[in-house]
C-alpha cells in the first residue's frame, strides 16, 4: 500500500489525500499485524477506492484527449 500510493502520487494519478490515507492504513495494518481482526477489510476497500480513481482519472484523461481543441491560432 505504502509503495502504490507513493507511486501514484508521484506520477500525479492518485490525489494527494488518497495516497495519505494509503500511507496511513499501511502504517496501521503493518502494526497490527496477525491482530488485525476485523481490520481484514482495510486492503480491499482501500483497493477498489484505488481502483475506481484508476478507471475515473483514464476516462477522464481520455475525454479530454478527444475533444477537439477550440481556439483561434
Amino acid at each position: 500500500m505504502f509503495v502504490t500510493s507513493s507511486v501514484g502520487r508521484q506520477f500525479g494519478v492518485f490525489p494527494r489525500s488518497l495516497s495519505l490515507v494509503g500511507y496511513g492504513l499501511a502504517v496501521i495494518l503493518f502494526a497490527a499485524g496477525g491482530f488485525a481482526g476485523a481490520m481484514d477489510f482495510v486492503f480491499p476497500v482501500w483497493l477498489i477506492a484505488v481502483s475506481v480513481t484508476l478507471l475515473v482519472t483514464y476516462r477522464t484523461r481520455r475525454e479530454a484527449a478527444a475533444e477537439p481543441a477550440t481556439g483561434t491560432e
